[in-house]
């Protein structure tokens, strides 16, 4: 299917020509191509803009360790190393064809460190130290997260904290709940009905937090527990595996 890559320079919109894709080439210090392979090159490619080409009609290849062994375009993978037909028999291939024949596989950003509840005041409450009993977990962090505790309230601070990193390309995200379990979970049903791929977990806290939002290592061990079982045998992550 058409594969979105990026460039080896961010800052340059490559031009169209391929004596001039050729002369930039050189200049990233990749090397040359013959102009008949450029030309080849320009029917299987669009430029989006900087940093980033569209490949027409390619394969990727990913190994069992996960590792890119191919990136061609799909009529010279076919000749060269495996039929349509072989490959098509294999269990992990995926063909993006549809009616338009718009489809495209895209990579996606991963942040590996998101409060999703401390997304109700993103962007503010930036005048306290973070420490202290005036600072700024115990004068928002924890009573915001404690609000959570309003389930139709997290669906909606969750859902647009979700929508919101979907639509800046974050396709990944690695989250911290809150410290209670029903919240947690309505975390994990936003981010599997939106679509995006979530490491979620439960806050753990048994110490330097107001006694209200505090629980022991018994109670944390046993919620977190909780929250795996429901990850795992949640019916919406069972079908995106």
């Amino acid at each position: 299917g058409h594969i979105v890559i990026q460039t080896k320079n961010p800052f340059f919109v490559y031009p169209e020509t391929a004596s001039k894709i050729g002369s930039v080439d050189a200049r990233d210090g990749s090397s040359h191509i013959h102009h008949d392979q450029q030309q080849h090159e320009n029917q299987d490619s669009l430029w989006l803009g900087p940093g980033l080409v569209i490949r027409i009609n390619h394969i990727l290849v990913v190994n069992v360790a996960r590792i890119i062994t191919h990136l061609e375009p799909a009529h010279k993978f076919f000749a060269t190393e495996l039929s349509e037909a072989q490959c098509r028999a294999h269990d992990g291939y995926v063909r993006l064809d549809d009616d338009k024949n718009t489809s495209f596989l895209c990579p996606g950003l991963i942040d590996l460190h998101i409060h999703a509840a401390q997304y109700a005041f993103a962007g503010t409450a930036t005048d306290r130290p973070l420490m202290g009993p005036t600072g700024w977990l115990e004068t928002y962090t924890f009573p915001t997260e404690a609000r959570m505790r309003d389930l139709q309230f997290a669906r909606q601070v969750y859902e647009r904290v979700v929508s919101r990193t979907l639509s800046f390309g974050t396709t990944t995200a690695v989250y911290f709940a809150t410290l209670d379990v029903e919240p947690t979970k309505v975390l994990v049903d936003v981010a599997l009905e939106c679509g995006q791929r979530a490491l979620i977990g439960k806050v753990c806290m048994d110490r330097h937090s107001p006694e209200t939002y505090c629980q022991s290592v018994e109670q944390n061990l046993k919620e977190t527990r909780e929250i795996i079982s429901y990850i795992r045998s949640h019916p919406s992550s069972k079908k995106q595996q």
